[in-house]
């Protein structure tokens, strides 16, 4: 945590007037298709995944759809995918 005041407040584990960073935020892959689409890969089934991927951020879902075996008909589209 960083900076403080004399008028903070402190209560077991919370604390306010303070400002925690956080170095890197995990990205999960998600989304109804992609949710519905590694349940049925875990059912056995071979797939094909299509839909609209941001070009600036496809990294993480061509992982996925590597390490899944997942055929990618994704049409590749300007700007970031939404990802959680």
């Amino acid at each position: 945590m960083t900076g403080s005041s004399a008028s903070s407040v402190a209560s077991g584990r919370f604390t306010t007037a303070y400002t925690t960073a956080v170095n890197k935020l995990p990205t999960t892959i998600a989304g109804k298709g992609v949710n519905v689409a590694q349940v049925l890969a875990d059912l056995g089934h071979q797939l094909t995944v299509s839909g609209f991927l941001g070009e600036d951020n496809p990294q993480a879902f061509e992982a996925l759809f590597a390490r899944r075996g997942f055929v990618d008909a994704f049409v590749r589209v300007s700007g970031e995918t939404r990802s959680n």
